[in-house]
């Protein structure tokens, strides 16, 4: 059987057809948002403040986000397990789950790895994590 990329060549094509569909529907999207403004070169208002909130006026939301990533304890690295061969699995390995693991009402996070594809030899660091939330953005391991 002829493959591409390690899938069957049936299978390869079918998944370019659903791609190119959905390139399609979000080309069409694209340009449907657009509302006729390709003609003036110029875009609508409503982008310009969203892209340079200093040309224009913003509404005062209450967010103020911090990055908490080092206090947090959360050192997790993905490892997709690539081969090099560019399966299609390679690209699809990445997840979390995001639960209360101890029953203490905090939401603690699971982190997944990729397995590694031949040729690549398995490496018995790269794990998955499980980081039980204490409160306060901690998440010790």
């Amino acid at each position: 059987m002829s493959r591409i990329l390690g899938l069957p060549r049936a299978g390869w094509l079918w998944g370019s057809v659903a791609m190119a569909i959905v390139g399609l529907a979000i080309g069409g999207a694209l340009i449907f948002q657009r509302g006729g403004h390709e003609a003036s070169g110029e875009r609508p208002p409503a982008i310009v403040e969203r892209l340079h909130p200093s040309r224009g006026p913003q509404p005062a939301s209450g967010i103020l986000l911090t990055d908490m990533t080092a206090t947090s304890g959360v050192t997790f690295r993905h490892d997709d397990g690539g081969s090099g061969e560019m399966y299609l699995v390679e690209s699809v390995t990445a997840g979390l789950a995001l639960f209360d693991y101890d029953g203490d009402g905090l939401i603690d996070i699971y982190f997944v790895n990729g397995a590694p594809l031949p040729p690549r030899k398995a490496d018995p660091t790269i794990t998955n994590a499980l980081y039980r939330n204490e409160g306060d953005f901690r998440f010790p391991t």
